[in-house]
C-alpha cells in the first residue's frame, strides 16, 4: 500500500534588501511575506539613520539659530516682565485665558 505524501514545499529565494525597498509599493503581499519569512534590521536602520542626516543638515543650513534663540529669549523676558508687572494671580488668568484662545 503506498501512502501518498504532500510535495514539500520548496524553500523560496529571499528578496535582497534593495529587492524589498521596490517590492514594498509595486508587489507588497510577497514581500511582507518574505519579510515575516526572514525579517531583517540593517538596512532600515541605515535608511533611517540616512534619512534624519539629510533632514537635519537641510534644516540647520536653513535655521538661524542664534536669531532663533534670541527670539526665545527675549520671549521669556517678557513674560517675567509681564509677570513682575501684573502680579501672579493676574498673571495666571492671563496664561488661562491664552491657553484657551492662543490667538490673542
Amino acid at each position: 500500500m503506498a501512502t501518498a505524501s504532500a510535495p514539500l514545499a520548496e524553500p523560496q529565494a529571499s528578496i535582497s534588501p534593495l529587492g524589498r525597498l521596490i517590492g514594498v509599493i509595486f508587489s507588497p503581499k510577497s514581500t511582507f511575506a518574505d519579510i515575516v519569512r526572514k525579517p531583517s534590521w540593517l538596512l532600515p536602520v541605515i535608511l533611517l539613520a540616512v534619512l534624519g542626516t539629510i533632514v537635519a543638515v537641510g534644516l540647520n543650513q536653513k535655521m538661524d539659530w542664534r536669531e532663533y534663540i534670541s527670539q526665545q529669549i527675549a520671549r521669556v523676558r517678557r513674560a517675567r516682565l509681564t509677570q513682575d508687572l501684573l502680579g501672579p494671580t493676574a498673571f495666571d488668568k492671563l496664561a488661562d485665558a491664552h491657553d484657551r484662545d492662543p490667538r490673542g
